[in-house]
């Protein structure tokens, strides 16, 4: 197959198990695996409000609406990319944060 430089061939639908089980090695963590999210920045805080634990991993197979440094959006489509963001609950006072 050959592809421009800019073209990258579809990996198929992430693999939940797979997932799962690479996931189970690294004890407390749990993931949620979504086909689409507008960002899953967005969909971890949503969980982290709500009381989602420490090492809770949001996946996305389609990022719609993901954002960047200065306000900068960009998307992965579907079958391109792995995009997960991961709740964190730092015992560390802000202030010491770098």
């Amino acid at each position: 197959m050959t592809l421009g430089s800019n073209q990258h061939p579809e990996r198929g639908p992430l693999d939940g198990d797979r997932l799962e089980a690479a996931f189970a090695l690294t004890p407390g963590a749990t993931l949620e695996l979504l086909p689409e999210a507008p960002s899953t920045n967005e969909v971890a805080a949503d969980r982290a409000r709500a009381g989602a634990p420490e090492g809770l991993v949001v996946v996305a197979d389609h990022q719609a609406a993901g954002r960047g440094r200065l306000d900068r959006t960009w998307q992965t489509p579907p079958g391109t990319a792995v995009t997960f963001s991961l709740v964190l609950r730092p015992t560390v006072p802000p202030a010491s944060w770098p």
